[in-house]
């Protein structure tokens, strides 16, 4: 039994040795944005985004469309809070998210 399985090992690894790698495809390089990490930009701008009245949170989030995008959660979406906050961050798209009043889950 010791044996066969000896075997089995040596012709598997002769089939995963060295070959032909021409018919591997390369790695698709994507584009990198020039623009720094979310989480970067959140940090420089999250004190002034939260400084503005009815806004509760701000995130990293992904846009309808699955693209990379701050979001920015408002207690109401009004006219007038669209218009104060920002619709890109350092190259980011802001997604503004109308979340309600945030509470904590238990109250002391």
């Amino acid at each position: 039994m010791r044996l066969e399985f000896a075997i089995l090992l040596v012709i598997g690894l002769a089939a995963c040795g060295p070959g032909d790698d021409s018919a591997i495809p390369p790695p698709q390089e994507q584009e990198m944005p020039d623009r720094p990490p979310a989480v970067t930009v959140i940090q420089r701008h999250d004190d002034a985004i939260l400084a503005i009245q009815g806004v509760s949170m701000i995130y990293e989030g992904i846009t309808d469309a699955g693209e990379p995008c701050i979001k920015v959660g408002v207690v109401k979406s009004t006219p007038e809070l669209l218009k104060v906050l920002p619709r890109e961050l350092e190259g980011w798209p802001v997604v503004v998210v109308e979340t309600g009043k945030i509470r904590p889950m238990f109250e002391p």
